[in-house]
């Protein structure tokens, strides 16, 4: 090992926060480093075990659907970093499927992001306020919601046992500063956005989700031709999860 000298001669460099390492391999600018500037390329070779990890991998401990914007994609981005600093009972790196953190430029989005789906051990859906919002207007023709289609894949692939578990965190409208007592979300239920779902089955998701299981070779159920949105919301919200509204802020 070295000795204790050459230790104090290594480099310390800021791993988190703005101008830290991960800021400006995320911002591809570079940094110095004991005075010598580093492009992005050499700050990834060298310490690319304490960046966070980019691409797809084979195989996932974790994968998060969310609906994207505000918020939503700020409580996952955060989720990311923390997961993906943990271990598993090997001692080796929880893997996990954000798709900004994930996804490969010119691939087709729905194949990627379905397969790691069905990788993955454990989904963790944010069914929050947001989300809901768009799939209200959902009607029997509507283009294919991606967020709806993952949490279809997701029952799917609970009842053909691909995926070990499901651990929805539920999340209603975010409070104003200084309201409710502090509370970050409001109770998801308080207003019945989830009572309000249409009860209609969206073709163009049940099509996109037999064909992307049947390429998998699995065999979608007889339930998921006949399973309305509010029924899928339903379902995820039936498995046991975190209550974002019982969280408040400091």
């Amino acid at each position: 090992g070295a000795s204790g000298e050459e230790r104090l001669h290594e480099d310390i460099v800021m791993l988190h926060g703005i101008k830290g390492l991960e800021w400006a391999v995320e911002m591809e600018v570079g940094m110095k480093i004991s005075g010598q500037f580093c492009d992005v390329l050499s700050l990834r070779q060298r310490y690319g075990s304490w960046l966070l990890p980019r691409d797809l991998e084979g195989e996932y401990h974790i994968f998060i659907s969310y609906r994207q914007g505000g918020f939503d994609s700020q409580l996952t981005e955060w989720l990311f970093h923390k997961l993906s600093r943990e271990v598993d009972g090997s001692n080796m790196r929880v893997v996990v499927f954000l798709d900004k953190r994930r996804l490969e430029s010119g691939k087709n989005f729905r194949i990627d992001f379905s397969r790691a789906l069905m990788r993955s051990i454990l989904a963790v859906p944010l069914v929050s306020w947001s989300a809901l919002q768009r799939m209200l207007k959902l009607v029997h023709d509507s283009p294919c919601d991606n967020v709806l289609l993952e949490w279809t894949l997701i029952l799917e692939l609970l009842v053909c046992g691909r995926l070990k578990r499901c651990v929805p965190i539920m999340m209603g409208a975010p409070v104003k500063e200084g309201g409710e007592e502090k509370k970050l979300v409001r109770d998801l239920f308080a207003d019945g956005d989830a009572n309000k779902l249409p009860d209609v089955v969206c073709s163009e998701v049940v099509k996109e989700a037999e064909r992307l299981l049947v390429d998998e070779g699995l065999k979608p159920s007889k339930d998921m031709y006949t399973r309305t949105v509010k029924q899928v919301v339903a379902q995820i919200l039936l498995c046991d999860g975190v209550k974002a509204w019982d969280a408040k802020g400091s």
